[in-house]
């Protein structure tokens, strides 16, 4: 149950990330150290829940009001006890596809958040 409550969560971020007032475009570097959390899931082939939640948490730094709450509630559900998930990285190319890209013109945009938000929501709808 506490998974769609984190679908739902990450659906919610997704459309704060697709208003139109909501338009950003930073440099990667200012995410660097959550790039380098995506890159220990390549280097390991795994990724947990809890590093997810780890994550999106760094990445909610600096946000606008409505999209840090979001992405702090969203966090805070994948770092609790009550979901537990362990994805293998080969079986999720959509997921690491989406972070390529991310990272490909070294700009950080909304839209490329949102898109990888919606790739993990759909990923957790299917498990």
């Amino acid at each position: 149950m506490l998974e769609k409550v984190a679908v739902n969560m990450l659906r919610m971020a997704v459309g704060v990330l697709r208003m139109p007032w909501v338009d950003f475009k930073w440099d990667v570097s200012e995410y660097s150290e959550a790039m380098k959390e995506f890159d220990k899931f390549r280097v390991n082939g795994w990724f947990t829940d809890e590093e997810l939640g780890g994550v999106i948490e760094v990445l909610a730094e600096g946000q606008p009001r409505l999209l840090k709450v979001a992405l702090n509630a969203t966090a805070g559900i994948l770092r609790s006890k009550l979901i537990d998930f362990s994805w293998r990285v080969a079986s999720f190319k959509g997921v690491f596809d989406q972070l390529t890209l991310m990272r490909k013109d070294n700009f950080f945009e909304d839209e490329e958040l949102a898109d990888f938000f919606s790739i993990i929501a759909d990923t957790l709808e299917r498990k």
